[in-house]
Parts: C-alpha cells; structure tokens; sequence
C-alpha cells in the first residue's frame, strides 16, 4: 500500500510540475489582468493537455513494458506461486505448471509505474478534451473575438460563418473516409463505425497539418542554429529585417492614425440619445486611452427623427470595429516587432564589438543584462 501511494505521489507531482509550468508559460506570453477569464482558462487548458502528453507518454511506455514483461514471463499473477500452496494434492499439476512467483519474476517493477486503468481513464480525458477544444471552443472563441458584431448572437453567428472553411476540410476527410468504408463488403456503417471514422478524420486532419509544420521546422530550425553561429551574417540579416518591419510599422501607424480619425467623426455625429451610441463606446473601448481622454465631450442632445445620410448604418459600425481591432492588432505586432529586432542588432553589435576585447570584460551599450537567467551569467569573457 506504501509503495502504490508513493507512486501515486510520483504522479500528481509531475502534473503539479507540468501545471506550473504551463501557467508560467501563459504568464510570460500574456497579460493575464487585461484579458478576459474564460480566454486565460481555455488558454491554459489547452496548453496544459499538450504538455501533459510530454510527461503522461513515458509513463505510459513504462507501465506497458512492465506489463509485457510480466505476460513473457507469465508472473503476471500476482501472489501465486503454485497450486501447491493451496492445496497439496494437486501435486502433478503443481509441477506441470508455469506460472513463476513474484520472488522469481525477472521483471522490474518501475518507479513511476501507475496501474493502467488509471492512464486509461486519464488519456481519455484528455483526448476528448482535446478534441472538444480544437474543433469548437478553441476556433469559436478566436472568431467570436474578432468579430464585429455588437450582440452575443451576433457575435456567434459570425464566428461559426468564418469557420465554416475549417469545418468544411474535416467534413471532406470524413466523407472520403465514410464512402471509403460503404464500398468494403463486410463493414457496417453503425454509431461505433461513425464514431471510429469521426476519429480517424480528426487525427488525419491533424496529422496533415503536423506534416506540414514538421516539414518547415526541420528545415528551418537547424538552419537557424547553424547562422546564429555567425555573427556578422546575423547582423546584416537583422538589419535587413529591421527595414522591413520598420516599413510595415510606418504603414502601420498611417492606418491606425486614419482609423481613429473616423472613429472621432461617428463619435462627433453619435450622440448620447442616439441608439448606436452603445455602439460607439464598445468601439471606443478597443481604442487606446489616450485617444479616448483627447475626445472632447459633447452631451448635447440632438433630434434624430429625420432622416440623416452622415449618420453610420449599423453595418458601417461593424466593419469600423473590425477595422479598429485589425488594426489596432497590427500596429501593435508591428511595434513589437520592430522593438524586439531592434534590441537583437543591439545585442549583436555589442557581441561584435567585444569580440576583440583586451580586457577580455564584456560591455554592453545598454546596460546591464536584466534577464530571468541574470544569475548565470558573467561580464568576464572566456580564454
């Protein structure tokens, strides 16, 4: 019983250690206090689910070569020696048995081994889990985001709209795998078959797009490791990329400069007692809090009954949020882009610069390294 609890404990602390690790990841690539609960939930329940994989995978491999070897072996039956044990007359049968006793099983039980109806249990939860996140809640909250609707409906209908095309490449995949099935002779289409071939469509789609990035990264990943040797090439590289985003943030700012421009005017034209007025200050939220306080106030109150062309259709609002959120998206991609490459050429100067060293003292034109690795690193170069 100790030794199955200390098992156990091996267990809940590499998902603890797992969860920390996915929370400190999400820590670092968001901003947790801005963004919404249910996006910081789903966020790192998704990411949790694939970095358990990491962890749950040897353990799985483990248990499962323990098992077989105890089937090898056949001492799979725990606290069996021979039938005469329990009974001495059976003593021919006693001999002609097989099956080895647990102090003469040769099989080593593992110190992370968990019995198998427990990663049973556990990867169904999180493949289906993972299922239920790519197809529906992960994609549906991505374009419910973007969308510029005003109401939840709304908001819902657009985003099933634009996945439609997502939808549509798994629908394809599983109609080829349906019809494929239909044509063999001694296959039944029932609910099980459907389920089998839901899941194969799903894990074929997924193994396609797997491809497809694995076919990139084994090219460009070693390629990069290998550049990022020379330093002078890294640098003429970077400055390469330094202009061109630096163009791309410049376009950038022109568009979110006239963006806010006709933001201004629907606010100047929409009064308060206007029923798009709701509509402008959700547009006014995604705006930055600057532009909102240069506003100037108008509470005025205007007669709308008759019919007034400068005043925004509801349609025109909707792109207009659409456009505020691209491109409030873009400019702020772009400038942090731009900071980042920027602050790499810094870095990669410095490393030129301090190649010749006489003092063999590492100098920084920036100050000092304020990193999460300050610790481990030393101003004193290497002979």
């Amino acid at each position: 019983m100790r030794k199955m609890a200390d098992h156990f404990a091996v267990f809940v602390l590499g998902l603890l250690a797992v969860f920390a690790v996915s929370l400190f990841t999400l820590y670092s690539y968001s901003n947790i206090r801005k963004q919404h609960v249910i996006v910081t939930v789903a966020t790192l329940i998704a990411w949790y689910s694939s970095f358990i994989i990491v962890f749950i995978l040897p353990l799985d491999i483990s248990a499962t070569k323990y098992k077989q070897c105890q089937k090898d072996h056949n001492c799979s039956l725990e606290n069996s020696n021979n039938i005469h044990e329990t009974d001495p007359h059976h003593g021919f049968l006693a001999n002609m048995t097989t099956v080895s006793s647990p102090s003469s099983c040769p099989c080593v039980e593992p110190w992370s081994w968990v019995p198998q109806t427990v990663l049973s249990v556990f990867w169904k939860i999180v493949y289906w889990g993972a299922q239920v996140l790519t197809w529906l809640v992960l994609p549906i909250m991505n374009s419910y985001a973007s969308a510029g609707e005003f109401t939840v409906i709304g908001k819902l209908k657009s985003a099933i709209i634009a996945n439609l095309i997502y939808y549509a490449t798994y629908v394809v995949i599983f109609c080829i795998c349906l019809i494929y099935l239909a044509t063999q002779p001694y296959v039944t289409i029932d609910l099980e078959n459907l389920k089998v071939i839901g899941i194969t469509a799903s894990n074929t789609w997924g193994l396609f797009l797997l491809v497809l990035l694995y076919g990139y990264g084994l090219v460009d990943i070693p390629r990069s490791i290998w550049q990022s040797s020379h330093t002078l090439y890294m640098l003429q590289q970077t400055y390469f990329k330094v202009a061109k985003v630096t163009m791309e943030y410049s376009e950038a700012q022109e568009k979110y400069d006239d963006t806010l421009e006709d933001v201004r005017r629907s606010v100047e034209v929409i009064k308060y007692n206007h029923p798009f007025r709701k509509y402008v200050d959700t547009i006014l939220s995604k705006c930055p809090e600057d532009f909102r306080r240069s506003l100037r106030r108008n509470d005025d109150y205007v007669d709308y009954n008759e019919q007034d062309c400068s005043i925004p259709t509801e349609k025109s609002l909707i792109k207009m949020h659409i456009n505020v959120m691209t491109t409030m998206r873009n400019y702020t991609r772009t400038q942090s882009q731009k900071e980042t490459l920027l602050h790499k050429a810094i870095q990669l100067e410095d490393d030129i610069a301090n190649q010749n060293s006489s003092n063999r003292y590492y100098k920084r034109s920036t100050g000092e390294y304020n990193g999460y690795l300050k610790f481990l690193y030393s101003p004193r170069l290497g002979k």
